[in-house]
């Protein structure tokens, strides 16, 4: 009888264990789509004063998609001491879409004029430009190649921005 009770109960662990571990797939697949989701598709060659601006090079503006993960981020960044200062979860929320629909709108904006200018001033061509499969290499074609100047400083300050994070959470714990 002990071993019968043995048997059942090891088998009611394994059902348990495989329908446990067959749900928790389900969601992490669920969670990885809904913190995937756009919240919001920014994309400003479609308004009127930009294609008077810049109606060339409209095609070349690449449209961002503001995700919910970027939310979340910006909220652990910046958004939770707006809550300790008394606003509400709606007003951070809304001025943290708000802030980040306006650095898309810059970002493609300053992009957009500073392909303007290398095209006319001939230190960059339109068709290499656009032959440029991923946004990573033209941003560095825009800034002169990889190894220039522009790129490396770039790069310098990324890594001394996330060295300077790294360093004041290291000194807190």
């Amino acid at each position: 009888m002990k071993k019968l009770k043995g048997k059942i109960i090891a088998t009611t662990a394994i059902a348990v264990a495989i329908t446990m571990s067959a749900s928790l797939t389900g969601c992490v697949t669920l969670n990885k789509k809904d913190i995937n989701q756009t919240v919001s598709t920014v994309n400003i060659s479609k308004s009127k004063s930009f294609c008077d601006e810049f109606g060339d090079f409209a095609n070349e503006v690449v449209e961002e998609k503001i995700t919910k993960m970027d939310l979340i981020v910006a909220y652990l960044n910046t958004g939770y001491s707006y809550v300790q200062q008394g606003y509400t979860y709606s007003q951070v929320f809304d001025m943290l879409s708000d802030a980040l629909v306006e650095n898309a709108v810059v970002t493609q904006y300053a992009m957009t004029y500073v392909l303007k200018s290398k095209v006319g001033d001939n230190s960059i061509n339109l068709a290499t430009y656009k032959a440029k499969s991923t946004d990573k290499e033209r941003y560095e074609y825009l800034l002169g190649g990889e190894e220039s100047k522009g790129v490396l400083s770039a790069k310098y300050s990324v890594n001394s921005s996330l060295n300077n994070v790294l360093d004041s959470y290291e000194k807190n714990y």
